[in-house]
């Protein structure tokens, strides 16, 4: 009976705390939101400041915006045009580099024909030599043309078969004299017909044409055959496309072996080589 005054008293006690908590809470609050107000106020004003400054902000940011833009379009305009001449280039360089292929394929195929000439021309002065040539000189003993027992009747029947172009049988002989007389005195002359016979082959056999030129041009250097040795390997060389090799033994043949018919037909030769189109 005594304790319920003092709960009336705790309890109003109680209330009254949280009415003033709640007052200062509503003073915090409003407080704040004038704060807030104050310095959204102050923003406004520093955003917007002056009407004439707005104004002249307005205008400055309109200009900069048109420059802007304007500097744009002009790059813009620059660079097509820069892109546009950087085609038109190519298109002019593409255009000069055809032209250019084909004059280079033009005056490939001239050049052929040339060579081709040049070919035919001295094969035919080949061909003059040989008759020139006639029959190899040997001795009263020899057999004649037809045996095969002796150094002198393989290299005489291998030279008739020559004379009337059976090729094959010729190669046969000569390879057969160079093999049972290694150190023959015939040995120089059955190398350069050996020579020139896998040359005259169809088709020629350069490469084994070459094998026996250079057997007779480093074994023989001052044998009568070899200054046409020298020369016959210089064109060999250039059937066989190596142009260094070639001038190398054509004016080898021009000038180690003067005043003979294969030097003059080696500096013709070789100027043909160098100079195609004259």
């Amino acid at each position: 009976m005594h304790e319920c005054p003092q709960q009336s008293d705790t309890t109003a006690k109680f209330d009254r705390l949280s009415n003033s908590c709640a007052s200062f809470a509503l003073l915090v609050i409003l407080a704040v939101a004038n704060a807030v107000a104050a310095q959204q106020d102050e923003d406004r004003t520093l955003f917007r400041g002056d009407p004439t400054e707005q104004g002249e902000l307005g205008d400055q940011s309109s200009e900069i915006a048109a420059t802007q833009a304007a500097t744009t379009v002009s790059e813009n305009q620059d660079s097509s045009m820069q892109l546009g001449l950087v085609f038109q280039k190519m298109s002019e360089l593409q255009s000069e580099v055809s032209r250019l292929l084909g004059r280079i394929e033009q005056l490939e195929h001239q050049l052929q024909v040339v060579r081709q000439e040049n070919r035919e021309r001295y094969a035919s002065i080949d061909e003059q030599m040989l008759q020139l040539s006639g029959n190899p000189t040997v001795s009263s003993d020899v057999v004649p043309t037809g045996s095969t027992d002796t150094e002198e009747g393989l290299y005489v029947t291998a030279f008739a078969q020559i004379e009337d172009r059976n090729f094959e049988e010729a190669i046969g002989l000569l390879e057969s004299l160079i093999e049972t007389y290694p150190n023959g005195k015939r040995l120089p002359e059955a190398f350069y017909w050996l020579g020139e016979t896998y040359a005259r082959l169809d088709p020629p056999q350069f490469e084994k044409a070459r094998q026996s030129l250079v057997q007779l041009v480093r074994l023989y250097p001052d044998h009568a055959k070899a200054a046409e040795g020298t020369y016959k390997l210089g064109t060999i060389y250039e059937q066989l496309g190596d142009e260094p090799k070639a001038l190398e033994y054509l004016d080898r043949a021009a000038n180690n072996y003067p005043n003979t018919t294969a030097a003059r037909l080696a500096a013709d030769y070789a100027a043909a080589i160098r100079n195609p189109e004259e």
